[in-house]
């Protein structure tokens, strides 16, 4: 398959630039050589897998965000949990994908144009070695832990994403694609109800949780200065203007920051508004919407990505004024009112416009696109810049992925040469040139201010190097300059002046028709205490009980037969939302482990006694999301997400983003009973048969039957001898009748006793052997070990809810408790098996009561 590909680029477009070619701006003498470099004109090598231990943090690692440079990008987010708004489900894959996909057609590769050359059609020559490209793990500067448990583990390489053909339409996505659609339909029924009646009452729609006050604004202090609420149109009036939601089409330069640091987000919707990204934009910006008589009624609807689901948040257009001015994000028209109404959308989506001071630029991409966005560190000693990112850059754009950058520091400030900190910028462009014989690497940069702070060192506006660039080329290499606010540079200068950089990955379901699509797979889950939370790998003693997904990987990369590419994504649910309840952002993680044949899913402490992570999501992070781009060879892997220490509970929701269409399945228990091979009674407990029988016979009465009080006497007398004993109640003695009382009389001959002892003694023996710190009780992870010892499995899901129904306060198991769970469960099983057919059980809802009401 790469062979093939790799002819195929060779007859569309010549050999390939080597990475030393393109990993920086200027590159020294590359003697006879002409033409310009069209930015697909990049290489693929085939992976090779270096040492974890000298080029990454360890798996067990955290870095905290209060210490942080970059802790002025952080969101101070208190939020309110109700919302005036709907909510759809994303179109999403199932949690199994397994997609087979004819081989992409390669890209159209143009011929390169030389500056100051009329042959047009040289390729500059490429050496036939390759780099090594290091994976990087996708954090912020923020709280993030080390921990050494995983010194051996490999580092994949980073490979760059080509996707799957937009063309090739598999079921999954035809089934995104259409419930995508329907819930467009249903979110713009509920939007248009509130709108019509409005209007037919001839009143203006006020909303009534997102309120224009105060509290709206800040929700930690009082507004340090007067704010009037005004609807747009009296905005306008006083600038004598009629409002217009649109006033002259849509464009990223219209969009400007106003008093609030939220210039994160601010990048963000320049990114959007851009015109590659237009059907994106309309989506979270749906069109149609005016100020125009008949049609306005004071509500105005736009929708945003939220963790899985896109919500759409209708607002009415009151904004925050001063003396008649916006105070806010506004448009260089000061009729237009889209952004304003788009960041008050945003701000009741987290609770108050203050939730937007300071932030970060993958939070916003991720929530306008609904894409998984990587985070780069460009400079300093927690760099994790591959050497390939132009590569990454050049293939990013071509996907039109969202693209961000910014420079850190505790305020915004103006640097000497024209660019400011703490501010985030989009990226617009990457270009490669040759200047005589000399290639250079250009990035075109924009300000969200769209002002006139911008680059003044090399490439900028009126520097010399632009004086050997000729108008007409400017123009035929996209060398141009849309307006300002908008600038290149030289990529050496952007690497040395920028510390952060940001590239958002569209989904399969965007609304942008790219020639590659990934494959998504998605998640959602809890980390519960005492269940789920197993911590890190270091706390070996529950590391295991954390939730794992299997990746079976076989289908490789379209230009590499032996690697496959990933892009994980972890993401903590509502988080930001809990603030004002005293709750942070947790420092969360994800391990990949090889899988072997032999063990089963999911894996148990026995696996990860004797096995170490393979790759990781880098350090334990504080905040919203942790991505990072893999490679592996073909195979099987478990991917395992935790919180840094063991017990913290939160919800949680992880994507896959594969290249090809391979498998991911989240691992769980599948509901069975496996057959335990009896074994040989000891001569004392035959001893204690015969006690048994003539107790039964001492207690059961003329009738020659126990009852549940009966049956109690005679448990907790024959258990008495043993070590830790707890009497059994007659709630546990109700539950052991309900299980072997055949025929409905509430009463144990001596054969169902007899039975029943049997099950009751091997129960209590696998109590006593799972209970390793000989306290009579049980945690969950001691349960969930117990069960399996009877010989029955059951899900992560049955496992919570017994838990949460036979557990005490500290969230232990009695033995009493213990022993009617078994029966129960045991009862339960065979129910089912009394109605089921082809391992399907279909009753009546007589059945089912009768069954159910029973245990």
């Amino acid at each position: 398959m790469a062979a093939n590909y790799r002819q195929k680029r060779q007859e569309v477009g010549g050999r390939l630039a080597s990475q030393s070619q393109m990993s920086g701006g200027s590159q020294p003498n590359l003697a006879g050589t002409t033409g310009t470099l069209n930015r697909t004109q990049v290489e693929r090598r085939p992976a090779q897998f270096i040492s974890a231990s000298r080029n990454r943090l360890d798996s067990d690692s955290l870095i905290d965000d209060r210490t942080s440079p970059n802790s002025v990008l952080k969101r101070t987010a208190k939020s309110q949990d109700r919302l005036n708004s709907t909510s759809s489900s994303i179109g999403s894959n199932s949690s199994r994908s397994n997609f087979s996909q004819p081989t992409a057609k390669s890209h159209a590769y143009v011929d390169p144009v030389v500056i100051g050359n009329n042959n047009r059609n040289n390729v500059v020559p490429h050496p036939a070695g390759g780099p090594n490209y290091s994976n990087v793990s996708n954090y912020s500067t923020v709280n993030k832990h080390v921990d050494n448990k995983d010194t051996k583990a490999y580092n994949r390489v980073s490979r760059e994403i080509i996707t799957s053909p937009s063309s090739v339409q598999n079921p999954a996505n035809i089934s995104n694609n259409r419930s995508t659609a329907l819930t467009a339909d249903n979110s713009f029924y509920e939007f248009e109800k509130v709108r019509l009646d409005y209007l037919r009452r001839g009143k203006l729609y006020e909303d009534t949780i997102f309120v224009p006050s105060d509290a709206s604004v800040y929700y930690s202090r009082n507004p340090p200065f007067r704010i009037d609420w005004m609807r747009a149109k009296d905005i306008a009036a006083r600038n004598r203007q009629n409002p217009m939601f649109f006033a002259e089409g849509i464009d990223p330069y219209d969009v400007r920051q106003g008093e609030l640091g939220d210039c994160w987000f601010v990048a963000a919707m320049a990114c959007l508004s851009s015109p590659e990204h237009r059907s994106l934009f309309e989506r979270v910006v749906p069109a149609g919407q005016s100020f125009q008589d008949g049609w306005y009624s004071g509500v105005f609807r736009f929708n945003f990505w939220h963790f899985g689901v896109w919500k759409q948040v209708l607002v009415d257009d009151f904004l925050p004024t001063d003396r008649g001015q916006l105070i806010f994000v506004n448009s260089i028209n000061v009729s237009e009112f889209w952004p304003a109404l788009m960041e008050k959308a945003y701000a009741k989506l987290y609770g108050s416009y203050e939730a937007l001071k300071g932030g970060q630029m993958v939070d916003a991409l991720t929530d306008l696109s609904g894409g998984i966005a990587e985070e780069y560190i460009l400079r300093g000693s927690r760099s994790n810049l591959p050497s390939n990112i132009v590569n990454i850059l050049f293939k990013s754009i071509e996907r039109l992925a969202l693209i961000g950058c910014s420079i850190s520091g505790v305020e915004s400030a103006l640097l000497d040469n024209g660019l400011m900190t703490a501010h985030a910028y989009s990226v617009t462009d990457v270009r490669r040139i040759l200047m005589g014989q000399q290639t250079v690497t250009l990035i075109r940069v924009r300000n969200p201010h769209g002002d006139s702070k911008e680059w003044r060192g090399r490439w900028s506006e009126r520097s010399p190097e632009w004086q050997g660039v000729s108008p007409s080329d400017r123009a035929s290499l996209g060398l141009i300059q849309r307006d300002d606010g908008e600038f290149w540079m030289d990529f050496d200068d952007f690497l040395a002046n920028f510390d952060n950089l940001y590239i958002c990955n569209l989904t399969p379901d965007s609304p942008i028709e790219t020639p590659r699509k990934w494959e998504a797979v998605e998640h959602s889950g809890r980390w519960v205490k005492g269940f789920s939370a197993g911590g890190r790998p270091s706390k070996e003693a529950s590391h295991w009980a954390n939730p794992q997904y299997y990746l079976r990987l076989e289908d490789t990369d379209e230009d590499d037969d032996s690697v496959c590419s990933v892009l994980i994504q972890l993401m903590q649910v509502d988080r930001r939302k809990m603030k004002q309840k005293g709750e942070k952002f947790l420092s969360v993680g994800f391990n990949v482990y090889q899988y072997e044949k032999g063990y089963s899913l999911p894996l148990k402490k026995d696996y990860f006694d004797h096995h170490q992570t393979i790759a990781n999501s880098g350090a334990y992070i504080n905040t919203r999301q942790v991505t990072k781009r893999l490679t592996f060879a073909p195979g099987e892997y478990v991917v395992v997400p935790s919180t840094w220490d063991q017990d913290e509970e939160a919800d949680y929701y992880i994507r896959f983003f594969l290249e090809r269409g391979n498998i991911v399945e989240y691992c769980d228990e599948k509901p069975e009973k496996v057959d335990i091979p009896a074994t040989v009674v000891s001569p004392e407990a035959k001893q204690q048969e015969e006690t048994i029988k003539n107790l039964f016979y001492r207690l059961s009465g003329e009738d020659m039957e126990l009852n549940p009080f009966e049956l109690c006497g005679a448990m907790n007398e024959a258990l008495r001898s043993d070590r830790l004993h707890r009497d059994v109640s007659v709630d546990a003695c109700k539950a052991f009748i309900s299980l072997m009382d055949v025929d409905g009389s509430g009463q144990l001959g001596f054969h169902e006793f007899q039975f029943l002892w049997g099950h009751l003694r091997s129960w209590k023996n696998i109590f006593y052997q799972f209970d390793t710190n000989n306290s009579g009780e049980l945690d969950s992870q001691e349960l969930r070990a117990a069960i399996n010892g009877t010989g029955y499995k059951v899900s992560n899901k049955t496992l919570a809810s017994l838990v949460f129904k036979y557990a005490d306060k500290q969230g232990t198991i009695s033995m009493d408790n213990f022993l009617i769970l078994m029966a129960r469960l045991m009862k339960t099983f065979n129910t089912f098996h009394e109605i089921q057919k082809d391992a399907v059980a279909v009753v009546s809802l007589e059945q089912w009561l009768d069954k159910t009401l029973a245990l």
